[in-house]
């Protein structure tokens, strides 16, 4: 019983990535305690769930920050967009092809086709200055990270 996104995730990834077959629910802890099936929610998100607990990281979870205005369903259609993270997590790859797909990955969920952070933060420090209306610096808070 849990009602908390990150044991979902976990559910969907490990029950994919070990080939489960046996029976496996997920009960809410509310009082209407709704019952999911993984076995069910992985065949039906067989295209993204491979890649699920990498969009999971990056986008933010309990003990990891999340990035200001990009929530999960900005990060799943960027998954759904065909922008994999099949190389985050696995420690053979080396670090600048995961930083290399990890930022594509991030610049698609910032509306951006710029292929460096720090590039994508200022094209959307740009955009949010030349708007007519603004009478200061946006908060920082606001942009994406850096390189």
């Amino acid at each position: 019983m849990s009602d908390d996104t990150d044991v979902f995730i976990l559910l969907l990834h490990y029950y994919a990535d070990i080939h489960l077959t046996c029976n496996l629910t997920m009960k809410a802890t509310g009082s209407e305690r709704t019952v999911t099936d993984i076995a069910e929610m992985v065949k039906e998100h067989s295209g993204t769930v491979a890649n699920l607990l990498a969009m999971h990281c990056l986008s933010g979870f309990d003990t990891v920050a999340q990035l200001f205005g990009i929530g999960k369903g900005a990060a799943l259609k960027s998954l759904k967009a065909r922008h994999c993270l099949s190389k985050l997590g696995y420690l053979h790859i080396p670090l600048a092809e995961v930083i290399s797909e990890a930022t594509r990955f991030m610049a698609q969920c910032y509306g951006s086709k710029k292929d460096v952070m720090s590039d994508i933060r200022v094209e959307l420090l740009a955009k949010k200055m030349s708007k007519k209306w603004v009478t200061s610096v946006p908060d920082l808070k606001c942009l994406p990270p850096t390189t």
